[in-house]
């Protein structure tokens, strides 16, 4: 099956945006909430074995009928897909997806589209595109390669090397670059192995992986803390959104003793006190989100998402606040059970 070139870049039919957030696709357990598909669902699959690692999407039709030495990996589920939003408010950095042609066409270009519709689904014509071809080009060889395509959101000035495509060709990329990252409704990927040339009947056997979405870090490390029992200082990560209104921060911590439990603590003052095993780096008032104990598993983590909505003590965040986060957990000592914190974290929240 033998199929036409470039139409399918204008015959997008795309779905109403949801609110973006961080996606990662691993495919795992047979997860594909968007639907990916590589070419075409015929020879589109999700597998539990070969992936990056684990479960990969392919496109094979070594037995099958052939395709053109061009391969689209899409969303074609329902929708709202889960990448799609204001990119710009969820903080996005970097959109990333790993790669592996075992058999097919070598080399040419693997690139990123990123689509925002007008509100006309039904009109592609009027849809602008941003797109940015990946400087190390489509493998070469058979095994996994790795793409991060830098999407700094925070800029109002495009990223070097992406440049606008469809409605939008030929404005200014600076003010695409605006639009569609407060708008995108679609996202896409293009191996093309003869940029340009007709198209030309190809075998293929590819994997796709990892397909992410990913947020730049939230917040600085003010205070870096005392070791704890597993011999160094327990480190906090923030994700997501300074944006107030969209609800979105999560909290990473890592090196804590396995099965310990702790709660958040946070405060818009600083200071540094030892306290127990560890030090305090919060002035008072101290809220506690003690409501919400956590429990670090083997790997001794543990993830918390707050909601900025209902917060402890009637807290209500305001655009411009400054507010400081540690964790608090339980500890031991040569002396006995103990208690020590995380680093802190600052957040200025918008």
């Amino acid at each position: 099956m033998l199929r036409p070139a470039s139409p399918l870049l204008l015959s997008l039919v795309l779905i109403p945006a949801a609110s973006a957030q961080l996606i990662d696709h691993t495919f795992d357990r047979g997860d594909n909430p968007d639907g990916w598909v590589a070419w075409d669902s015929q020879f589109s699959a999700v597998i539990p074995s070969g992936g990056s690692p684990l479960e990969q999407l392919i496109l094979n039709n070594l037995g099958g009928s052939a395709t053109c030495q061009f391969v689209f990996v899409e969303p074609t589920g329902p929708g709202p897909f889960e990448h799609t939003g204001d990119w710009r408010a969820a903080g996005v950095e970097q959109v990333t997806v790993d790669l592996n042609t075992r058999a097919g066409d070598y080399g040419g270009i693997w690139c990123v589209f990123l689509v925002s519709d007008p509100d006309t689904p039904n009109d592609p014509l009027d849809d602008c595109m941003l797109i940015l071809i990946h400087p190390d080009g489509a493998p070469v060889a058979p095994g996994w390669n790795h793409y991060v395509f830098p999407l700094p959101t925070g800029q109002s000035t495009a990223a070097p090397g992406w440049f606008a495509g469809a409605a939008c060709e030929n404005t200014n990329v600076d003010q695409v670059w605006n639009t569609v990252l407060t708008d995108v409704d679609r996202m896409f990927f293009v191996l093309d192995a003869d940029p340009g040339g007709a198209c030309a009947a190809t075998n293929w056997n590819i994997g796709i992986d990892n397909i992410s979405v990913q947020r730049g870090t939230l917040g600085s490390v003010y205070c870096v803390g005392q070791p704890n029992s597993t011999g160094v200082r327990a480190e906090i990560e923030g994700t997501g959104s300074p944006v107030i209104a969209n609800n979105d921060v999560t909290f990473d911590v890592m090196n804590l003793p396995v099965f310990s439990f702790g709660y958040f603590l946070m405060s818009q003052s600083q200071t540094r006190n030892q306290v127990a095993s560890g030090d305090i780096c919060l002035g008072p008032p101290i809220i506690r989100h003690s409501l919400s104990v956590l429990q670090a598993g083997l790997d001794g983590r543990v993830q918390f998402s707050p909601d900025l909505t209902s917060l402890p003590q009637a807290t209500v965040f305001q655009p411009g606040d400054t507010w400081n986060f540690q964790y608090w957990h339980r500890d031991s000592s040569p002396t006995g059970p103990s208690a020590n914190f995380s680093e802190g974290i600052v957040i200025r929240f918008e």
